[in-house]
């Protein structure tokens, strides 16, 4: 499905939202057919995606390169006589809406606000991992760490780099 009304609805939904993120999406990128978002206060290595069909990500950048998907708010639009759902949901997890919007903003943005407030926290660091013996291979993955546990991290042989998420450098919070 390519369904340009996706984005409008999320844009006409931030502008009366917008305040409820603790840290606020920002434009990075506007394409035709998505959308990239980075967050106020965040390192620019972690960006929300959203296209014209269905595909709605966080995911973990490093040095340009699109490293591992996060979290997901996918949206399987469909519709029959109940209404619009998520064909993705099946039996007592799928819901009917009445239109387009309500089935988006109840299944896909009000899903990112609770991920973003609950995860994007102080003292919490994106740690990237690779298969360094076949980096050709592409293999590839993050793990979210605390400060207790970053010291810990930092012996494992696949770690590559890991960064605040949050700090003073990101911040004005």
């Amino acid at each position: 499905m390519r369904d340009s009304i996706i984005l409008k609805i999320f844009d006409s939904w931030l502008e009366k939202n917008r305040e409820r993120f603790l840290f606020e999406p920002m434009i990075y990128k506007r394409q035709k057919r998505y959308l990239q978002y980075s967050f106020k206060g965040i390192t620019p290595a972690l960006y929300w995606f959203i296209d014209n069909q269905h595909q709605s990500m966080i995911c973990a950048d490093y040095k340009g390169e699109m490293w591992d998907i996060i979290a997901e708010f996918d949206v399987w639009q469909s519709k029959n006589k109940k209404g619009y759902y998520c064909s993705g949901c099946e039996g007592e997890d799928r819901k009917y809406y009445q239109n387009k919007s309500d089935l988006w903003i109840d299944h896909c943005f009000e899903p990112l606000i609770q991920w973003t407030n609950d995860e994007f926290t102080n003292n919490k660091w994106l740690c990237f991992f690779a298969m360094k013996e076949a980096p050709e291979y592409g293999t590839t993955w993050y793990r979210f760490s605390n400060e207790e546990n970053i010291t810990e991290l930092q012996s494992e042989k696949e770690l590559v780099e890991a960064v605040l998420i949050k700090n003073k450098k990101y911040s004005m919070i």
